[in-house]
């Protein structure tokens, strides 16, 4: 997310499954390696949350997460949404991801659009 940052969040899962997440891939504390940052909202139907981009805001002032989600956790490849959330950092400089968001749930729009 951040130019030199050593945190690099990847898939943990194969898609297929409601347990795909983002564990945390630290290059400089491989003991985290196993923890989930951003991981399935029970609550509000959100499954298989993985295989993210980010980006910021039109302009520039908030840095937002891109991700793919299922509503159900028996969809598979064919029941996922792309979906875009606000995240912010930690006082470590790491990112500060949300839990993510039903499909039903209406998000502020990224300034500048």
């Amino acid at each position: 997310p951040k130019a030199n940052d050593p945190n690099n969040p990847v898939g943990g899962n194969s898609p297929m499954v409601k347990r795909f997440d983002l564990p945390k891939n630290t290059v400089l504390n491989a003991s985290d390696v196993d923890r989930a940052v951003f991981w399935r909202n029970d609550e509000q139907g959100v499954y298989g949350t993985g295989h993210a981009s980010f980006t910021v805001s039109p302009d520039g002032s908030e840095p937002w997460i891109v991700y793919h989600a299922m509503e159900r956790p028996d969809v598979g490849w064919e029941g996922r949404t792309a979906r875009a959330e606000r995240f912010g950092w930690n006082p470590d400089g790491s990112p500060a991801f949300p839990r993510p968001s039903g499909f039903w749930v209406d998000l502020q729009t990224p300034p500048g659009q």
